[in-house]
C-alpha cells in the first residue's frame, strides 16, 4: 500500500531516518548520483575536445594551410556559443 509521496506505508522518510541517526555521513565525491553527474561531465568534456580536434584536422585538411588552421582555432576560443552554455 503506497503511503505519502510514493513510500512505502510504515517505511520510515529520509527526514525521519535523518533524525534517528540512521543516515550515513558520506563523502559527496562517493555519492552514487554525484558520481553520475561527474562521470557523465567528463565524457562530455572529452567528446568536446575530440570534437574540437577534428574540426581543426578537417579544416587543415581542407585548405592544407597551418596558418588558417591557426586563425580557426583562435577564433574558436572567442566564439559566442561557448559564452552562454
Amino acid at each position: 500500500m503506497q503511503g505519502r509521496s510514493g513510500s512505502l506505508a510504515g517505511a520510515p522518510t529520509t527526514a525521519e531516518q535523518a533524525s534517528n541517526g540512521l543516515v550515513e555521513n558520506r563523502p559527496l565525491l562517493l555519492t552514487r548520483d554525484f558520481g553520475l553527474v561527474w562521470s557523465g561531465q567528463l565524457i562530455s568534456q572529452i567528446g568536446d575536445g575530440v570534437s574540437k580536434l577534428a574540426l581543426l584536422w578537417f579544416v587543415y585538411a581542407v585548405t592544407g594551410s597551418f596558418s588558417l588552421t591557426d586563425s580557426f582555432s583562435c577564433a574558436g576560443s572567442f566564439s559566442l556559443a561557448d559564452s552562454f552554455s
